[in-house]
């Protein structure tokens, strides 16, 4: 991986269905340094919004690289500073060791492959 990606095949599409002040982002694709600003794009555009609980779904995210781990805390830090929150899920496999490698705050999927299983921790 070279850190270029065909950006036909990463997408961010929001999900406002659950009402008002939240949203869900679907991420899919593989983000890097050259696209991780479509991520950055979408939270901006949720808190512009007045969405302030953003939920960003990773389940078809098959690499991240540093810099999108950047993006993600920024986000964050930029919804908390708005009185909101992210909430990372459907994170696995090497994408789900990179957020835990990097301390970054997702959930955990249970042992049987059913619902997530919260786990929090401080970063």
């Amino acid at each position: 991986m070279d850190g270029t990606v065909d950006p036909r095949t990463t997408s961010v599409v929001a999900d406002d269905s659950a009402g008002p002040t939240a949203v869900t982002l679907h991420a899919s694709g593989e983000f890097a340094r050259d696209n991780c600003d479509l991520l950055a794009t979408a939270f901006s555009a949720a808190l512009a919004a007045g969405r302030r609980a953003i939920t960003l779904d990773l389940r078809d995210v098959t690499f991240i690289d540093a810099s999108t781990i950047r993006t993600l805390w920024i986000g964050r830090a930029a919804a908390r500073d708005a009185g909101g929150a992210m909430l990372i899920v459907n994170a696995a496999g090497q994408v789900a060791w990179v957020l835990d490698l990097t301390a970054t705050q997702h959930d955990h999927p249970a042992p049987d492959g059913g619902s997530p299983a919260p786990q929090p921790r401080t970063v």
